[in-house]
């Protein structure tokens, strides 16, 4: 798995704003025969073509960082896009790393938070990745949107309810599974989770 430098420059690759997957550039094409395991992408740009990223602030566990977007078909400058985000490593198997990503959008009417996922190619991809917050199961889950040949994706949009629980909680773990029944506890640290999210409308 990829070290936690090349981790975040592809979640800031597939997951800064609100668009799903921007890295690859490619249509998703399903492996051969039905099978379990995750899809796979033609050849494409990948996060190499991402503008380089700015920390903008810190905020305990969690780290504010932006960049700016695809310049326009004019030659404008593509419009900036921040996210909070952290890196985690499983306590078993270090070598598995997994990144967390949470932005905002909508409007001021209907706000929008979407929280995104970056994990390992070769997880079962059927069951999505459940989360609890200090042992407490949280509902719904990250499902999974797309693969690249070097990581897949999962995202969810955040009800109020699943924020709050964010904000006041201590850890939270996020579950990946290698087989139905066989998941990998992915711990991270809600400390400064609160400060960072109300930090985000600052960028």
């Amino acid at each position: 798995m990829r070290n936690t430098r090349q981790l975040i420059r592809m979640t800031l690759a597939c997951g800064l704003g609100l668009a799903l997957v921007a890295a690859a550039g490619a249509q998703t094409t399903q492996q051969q025969q039905q099978q379990f395991g995750p899809r796979t992408t033609k050849t494409g740009k990948g996060a190499a073509n991402v503008p380089q990223a700015e920390i903008v602030a810190t905020h305990g566990a969690w780290r504010i960082q932006c960049q700016e977007g695809p310049a326009g078909a004019d030659g404008s400058p593509g419009k900036k896009a921040c996210a909070m985000l952290q890196v985690a490593k499983a306590e078993k198997n270090p070598k598995v790393e997994m990144a967390i990503s949470l932005v905002k959008g909508g409007t001021v009417e209907q706000p929008i938070a979407a929280m995104q996922a970056i994990v390992p190619i070769g997880v079962f991809l059927g069951l999505g990745i459940p989360a609890d917050v200090d042992t407490v199961p949280l509902p719904g889950r990250l499902n999974f949107v797309r693969c690249t040949p070097q990581v897949c994706v999962a995202r969810a949009d955040l009800k109020a309810e699943t924020l709050d629980k964010f904000k006041k909680g201590n850890e939270t773990n996020f579950f990946l599974y290698e087989a139905p029944g066989v998941s990998i506890a992915m711990k991270f640290s809600l400390e400064g989770f609160s400060a960072a999210l109300a930090d985000l409308d600052n960028y």
